[in-house]
């Protein structure tokens, strides 16, 4: 789905509730292929730190960020979304017998299809995790980055509201849980008034 058409129908879910059962699964924000726009929507090439613990990675980027903050980062965000984003739902397909994973790669069986040449048939797999979400990638040829940072292959990691997902080379998303990609769409949708 195009964020745009979304938008269009964004008035159906005036109220957050009301977006939450019609979308329940969290989304990747997708770029369109190679033309991705510059500014905020770039993470760091380096972990960030908090004041609490300068040495270790910050698991989400909005874990540094006080409210204020994070509103604004949003909305920078939502003035880098290219008109021809799209949304991929992170959510299960017949196509892939794999119960409790959630496959995303360039073969048709995955449950996200990203038909590009620098993604690996099958990419990175995310698993539900009580509350949360992880991530890991499967051993893909040109690697996935969370935040900036290579992952490991096969290993693990959270992921977070907000975090920045690169697949090889060209790929840029942003993984959104239900309610901030409502409070997403709503400031985009201020912005386009």
């Amino acid at each position: 789905m195009l964020v745009r058409e979304l938008l269009k129908e964004f008035h159906r879910y005036a109220e957050e509730d009301a977006f939450e059962a019609a979308f329940p699964e969290p989304a990747l924000l997708l770029e369109p292929f190679g033309e991705h726009k510059g500014g905020s929507v770039d993470t760091p090439s380096q972990p960030l730190a908090t004041r609490h613990s300068p040495a270790r990675p910050v698991e989400s980027s909005t874990e540094v960020m006080g409210a204020l903050e994070a509103a604004r980062h949003m909305a920078r965000m939502s003035e880098a979304v290219h008109p021809d984003a799209r949304l991929a739902w992170l959510k299960k397909s017949e196509r892939n017998p794999f119960g409790a994973l959630i496959t995303a790669g360039r073969a048709r069986n995955n449950d996200v299809v990203i038909e590009h040449t620098t993604v690996s048939k099958l990419h990175v797999i995310f698993t539900k995790v009580g509350a949360g979400w992880n991530v890991s990638d499967e051993g893909s040829s040109n690697g996935t980055f969370l935040n900036g940072m290579k992952l490991t292959p096969r290993e693990k990691r959270p992921i977070s509201d907000g975090d920045s997902l690169r697949l090889g080379p060209d790929i840029v998303a942003r993984f959104f849980e239900p309610a901030s990609l409502w409070q997403f769409c709503a400031l985009l949708r201020m912005g386009k008034k």
